[in-house]
């Protein structure tokens, strides 16, 4: 006795499959003006922007006398072919005498190869906790070696009783001197 049954045949069950894997396929292709199949531009550029990546690392880097020299964390870091490392969201903790005197936020950061050039952009915050002050701009590069900071563009810097705004910044964070370099407006209130 053979006990197979016979199913019927069911082209809907055949043809929806058959959609599905063409909706998968197209999902990660796109149709090009050569009328060819191929992987996005975009996102072959995205692949091969970077060598490797790093979620949430953080480091500390010590001076030449074993004090602590600074800190650093992001959410994460890209490292690209030529060395250079882009952080999505870099706090960096500037130290003086194994203290946190200051920090640097911002979205999106690019740290040289060579670790010395620290490049902040989009809503860059930096808080001194010595003189509660901030200093607030939309890019700034942080010379690491020097523990300076400078920008050319638009920043605001803000104390208890202070608000000065101004283009262009060179501070240095050791000596605590910050120049203004053009437009500079600014009021001060006696406390």
């Amino acid at each position: 006795m053979n006990s197979k049954v016979k199913r019927p045949f069911r082209p809907a069950s055949i043809g929806a499959a058959i959609a599905g894997l063409l909706v998968l396929i197209l999902s990660v292709t796109e149709y090009g003006e050569s009328g060819k199949l191929g992987v996005s531009t975009a996102e072959l550029s995205s692949l091969r922007q970077f060598d490797s990546y790093l979620l949430e690392p953080s480091g500390t880097t010590y001076s030449k006398d074993g004090d602590i020299a600074y800190r650093w964390q992001a959410d994460r870091a890209n490292r690209q072919y030529d060395g250079a490392v882009i952080l999505f969201s870099p706090i960096y903790h500037g130290q003086k005498a194994e203290q946190q005197n200051w920090t640097a936020v911002a979205r999106r950061g690019i740290l040289s190869a060579d670790g010395q050039r620290l490049d902040l952009e989009q809503d860059v915050l930096i808080k001194d906790f010595v003189h509660t002050a901030k200093i607030e701009s939309p890019a700034l590069t942080l010379d690491i070696a020097n523990n300076r900071l400078h920008t050319s563009h638009p920043v605001q810097f803000s104390s208890p009783d202070a608000l000065t705004t101004a283009t262009g910044m060179h501070a240095a964070m050791d000596s605590e001197r910050i120049e203004f370099l053009a437009d500079v407006k600014g009021r001060y209130e006696s406390p």
